[in-house]
């Protein structure tokens, strides 16, 4: 069975609506302060891992702040 090569694509675009929705609406950490944007998201071929991309608007405290809510729901570290 051939793969589709735009599957990951399709996955990542997908990953990134839901991820978005999911911060607008579902996320009650109070630190999570900023204005955060889901930029994009980068999938493996495999689609075993994926990399999130953010943007955060705010004042250098706030983005610290927003960047420490966002790792702790992440459950992993964040990149800034």
């Amino acid at each position: 069975m051939a793969s589709n090569p735009r599957r990951p694509d399709r996955v990542a675009e997908a990953m990134r609506e839901e991820i978005a929705t999911f911060l607008a609406e579902d996320v009650k950490d109070p630190r999570i302060v900023g204005l955060v944007t889901v930029t994009g998201v980068d999938i493996t071929r495999d689609l075993r891992h994926a990399k999130v991309f953010v943007s955060v608007m705010g004042s250098p405290t706030e983005q610290a702040s927003t960047f420490e809510g966002l790792a702790s729901v992440a459950g992993l570290a964040v990149d800034q």
